[in-house]
């Protein structure tokens, strides 16, 4: 953290950022390395914690790039994206693409 704070480690990932934000529970890290903040996201308590730790990384994540990106959240491209950053924090979707019609 002190690398931070001196300047010389400015090319935290989008990712640790996120995760630091979560652990100090304040977002104000992600401003000054200009990422997107994530939505407000809901975890219910009732689940395992670090099943719910998993979602929040994955579901800050996954907001964050969406952001980031300018995408469309209802895309494929979007989707695919999701899916991706879920098995990341090994999580899974049933299905990612839409079916045509």
């Amino acid at each position: 953290m002190s690398g931070l704070m001196n300047g010389k480690k400015a090319n935290l990932s989008m990712v640790l950022a996120y995760q630091i934000a979560v652990k100090l529970n304040d977002y104000e890290i992600l401003d000054i390395l200009n990422y997107a903040r994530p939505d407000g996201i809901f975890i219910s308590s009732s689940l395992p914690s670090d099943l719910q730790e998993r979602l929040r990384l994955a579901l800050g994540e996954i907001s964050a790039t969406i952001k980031a990106k300018s995408l469309n959240p209802e895309s494929d491209e979007a989707l695919k994206l999701s899916s991706e950053i879920l098995g990341k924090f090994g999580l899974e979707t049933i299905s990612s693409i839409r079916n045509p019609g």
